[in-house]
């Protein structure tokens, strides 16, 4: 895996509403939707408001040209894992998927009887059964239809804000020769870096 120049921003586990005990947990796209994964449990969030800010960030683009994070069609090659004390690296999707396992907390019982089981699978379909509207907005269930909670854009402003602190003058003239010798994506890149530079602060 390699690790990249960028720490992980601190309201990003919360955004996610990753349970509190996983101390790694990665991010990726897979079936149609951005996902989070923590080694044995896992979820979708909001795409346009916090997968697509943190993939598409200048910051962190630059390290994603030779990986593949999935798309509508195809699963992904790569993932981006990230560590709640700080790191953030990047690794193939594989090898990510086993260190996540790898590093699971342990079980407090080895095993469940069956009437343990059935506890909880009842429990799992009541908590869906009522899962209310801001928590099904943040896992990007309604993004086409329901507009951001107010916690989500607040999240999403401090991960932004946070991986801004990783943009350098040497990181812009990358872009800038990679814009030069005819990347495309180096250019959009560019120019939405200017269109945010040009909008009013908030």
């Amino acid at each position: 895996m390699k690790k990249l120049p960028i720490t992980t921003p601190p309201a990003l586990a919360e955004a996610l509403l990753l349970p509190s005990q996983y101390q790694y947990f990665s991010i990726c796209y897979l079936y149609g939707k951005a996902s989070w994964s923590c080694g044995d449990c896992s979820s979708t969030f909001s795409y346009f408001h916090l997968y697509r800010p943190i993939v598409e960030h200048l910051a962190v683009a630059i390290h994603l040209e030779d990986a593949f994070l999935g798309d509508d069609e195809t699963p992904p090659t790569h993932q981006l894992l990230f560590d709640r004390s700080g790191s953030l690296l990047l690794g193939g999707d594989r090898e990510v998927k086993d260190f996540l396992v790898s590093h699971c907390p342990q079980p407090s019982s080895p095993k469940l009887s069956q009437e343990e089981v059935e506890k909880l699978i009842n429990q799992e379909i009541n908590e869906l059964e009522n899962l209310d509207l801001e928590s099904g907005v943040r896992m990007g269930m309604f993004e086409l239809f329901v507009p951001p909670s107010d916690a989500l854009c607040i999240h999403s402003v401090a991960i932004v804000r946070h991986l801004d602190n990783f943009i350098t003058p040497e990181l812009i003239e990358q872009y800038i020769q990679k814009a030069r010798s005819g990347d495309l994506k180096a250019v959009l890149a560019l120019e939405s870096f200017r269109t945010r530079l040009e909008s009013p602060s908030d």
